[in-house]
């Protein structure tokens, strides 16, 4: 909880508010670093950890938990910093901020529908939600590039691109760590993978929040000035914070191609 704690904190708060490089912020990541540090000795080191160690060592595990936090991350992180633009540059009204977010939701839930359709019929399961990661990231990264010129519509389908792919990879990423485990271990390697996706998806979380409100802009935000100002200051923070997003996209479609792609259990040879 502490390491997590600092962490969170330190990509949060602090980093809206002070120099990445500040006391504060380095303090907190060092205490991270500590106890993250602890966590893995005892892990490694007492004969019943809180995670079995046999967990650790299979790689569908530890490529299923990096690729779902880093799409968990992203698709979170828009759904909390897309209302700011909505507001800010489109002009809609915090109730047409939240209308706008439903069709992002809806492409997540599509994703992960029809990739627990598929994978329940077809024994190359992997293929469709890596094609909709590799479009989230491109799409995410055609919008850090050309942000300013989007209309709201392309803005909008750009972004359900986006979320379709992750919903595609969370249950493929889920049902591939349950299938790889013993029985004896379903319920522990389920729940450290919620754990660390998790996590994972709430220090990407912080990030995205410092990119879009850090370096001073949530003052501009909520101070009197120029509107075209305001504007171009929202656009500049977002390129960085959509860019940020398609790299995230881009490594959770590596590791889940990395992934390997064992037959079900019961399932389609």
């Amino acid at each position: 909880m502490i390491a997590s704690g600092a962490l969170v904190l330190a990509l949060g708060r602090l980093g809206g508010r002070f120099s990445w490089i500040s006391p504060p912020v380095l303090g907190l990541f060092g205490l991270s670093a500590l106890f993250w540090a602890i966590f893995v000795w005892r892990t490694w080191t007492f004969e019943e950890p809180l995670i079995p160690t046999r967990l650790f060592k299979l790689n569908i595990m530890r490529d299923a938990v990096i690729s779902s936090a880093l799409g968990l991350g992203a698709f979170v992180g828009l759904s909390v910093v897309m209302p700011i633009y909505f507001e800010g540059v489109i002009g809609l009204n915090p109730r047409d901020c939240g209308l706008a977010l439903i069709p992002l939701m809806i492409a997540t839930v599509i994703g992960a529908a029809s990739a627990g359709r598929i994978m329940a019929h077809h024994a190359h399961y992997k293929i469709m939600p890596v094609i909709g990661l590799l479009f989230a990231a491109l799409a995410a990264l055609f919008l850090a590039w050309r942000l300013e010129s989007l209309s709201f519509l392309g803005l909008n389908i750009l972004l359900v691109i986006s979320t379709f792919g992750v919903g595609a990879m969370l249950p493929i990423a889920t049902v591939s760590v349950q299938n790889a485990v013993d029985v004896r271990d379903l319920g522990t390697a389920t729940a450290a993978m919620q754990f660390f996706r998790q996590l994972g998806a709430a220090a990407l979380v912080a990030l995205f929040g410092a990119l879009a409100l850090g370096g001073g802009r949530a003052d501009l935000l909520a101070s009197a000035a120029d509107k075209a100002a305001v504007i171009s200051a929202i656009i500049g923070a977002y390129r960085g914070v959509f860019l940020a997003i398609g790299i995230c996209l881009a490594f959770s479609c590596f590791f889940l191609a990395k992934m390997e792609e064992r037959p079900l259990r019961g399932g389609p040879r």
